[in-house]
């Protein structure tokens, strides 16, 4: 948020079946990889306050989150 750069969520559908849990060797499958419009921290405004700060981060955070279980296929946990 600093920089005020946008987020890019990025989406691995497949990774899973690539590499179960509990397992050394990665199994023969396909990963499709999705880049979803960039995201953008809004403007500091008027409140600087830890708290807006704080507010603009979960918004952020579930943005992300949308975007990347919009094309990978799990649901959200």
């Amino acid at each position: 948020m600093a920089t005020g750069a946008p987020i890019l969520p990025v989406s691995l559908r497949g990774a899973r079946k690539f590499l179960r849990d509990e397992t050394i060797l990665p199994r023969p499958s396909s990963v499709t990889i999705t880049l979803s419009p960039p995201i953008a921290p809004r403007a500091a405004g008027s409140d600087p306050s830890a708290s807006a700060d704080w507010h603009e981060l979960i918004r952020l955070r579930d943005a992300c989150r949308e975007a990347i279980a919009r094309h990978a296929g799990e649901p959200l946990l």
